[in-house]
């Protein structure tokens, strides 16, 4: 598969992600990343020791969506 090909999987495709909360998350890998950043950012304010793995989950999804 070429890159261009492998590109429009991601894309175009749902994609599914089960993060360290057990909570499921559908979308783009664009869309998990930006989901899991959001939550990170969120978990982060309030002082959530989760927060670091939510950004670990959030960096796996872009490089996904960047491959």
């Amino acid at each position: 598969m070429t890159n261009r090909a492998a590109r429009q999987i991601q894309t175009r495709y749902m994609m599914t992600s089960t993060g360290p909360a057990g909570k499921t998350i559908r979308g783009s890998a664009d869309q998990i990343a930006d989901k899991y950043l959001t939550l990170a950012e969120d978990a982060q304010r309030a002082g959530d020791h989760n927060a670091e793995t939510l950004f670990q989950h959030a960096d796996h999804w872009r490089r996904i969506a960047a491959a």
